[in-house]
């Protein structure tokens, strides 16, 4: 089950993170260009294989971590919330990413998954 999206912008870099809400995406973003396609519920980038949807994302609509520094990525914050121009339609391939309710301690060894493609530093 596909838990994330993928943003690609004009300079062809992808990255990916989860849908937050019906029709809000996280993205942690190399660069900024005007112009990304979110696509949901993919699974194989090389082929169109049918269950993935593509919503555009308008530029207004890229909310870029305030402190994040193009310059340096190491430093962190490189996260942006990303407003989709329609709701995703969540389905076998798509859900929303879900967090424990603020303040809570998961105990040592407790199973976390994340999905999406990019990198972790």
């Amino acid at each position: 089950m596909a838990v994330g999206g993928v943003c690609g912008g004009s300079s062809g870099r992808r990255t990916g993170g989860p849908i937050s809400w019906g029709q809000w995406a996280r993205c942690l973003l190399g660069s900024s260009t005007l112009t990304y396609e979110v696509v949901l519920g993919e699974y194989d980038m090389s082929s169109a294989e049918g269950p993935e949807q593509r919503i555009p994302v308008a530029a207004d609509d890229i909310f870029v971590h305030p402190k994040w520094n193009r310059f340096c990525a190491a430093c962190g914050n490189d996260i942006a919330l990303l407003k989709l121009r329609r709701n995703a339609v969540l389905n076998d391939y798509v859900q929303t990413g879900r967090l424990p309710p603020a303040g809570t301690v998961l105990p040592n060894g407790y199973p976390c998954y994340l999905s999406g493609w990019g990198r972790l530093i």
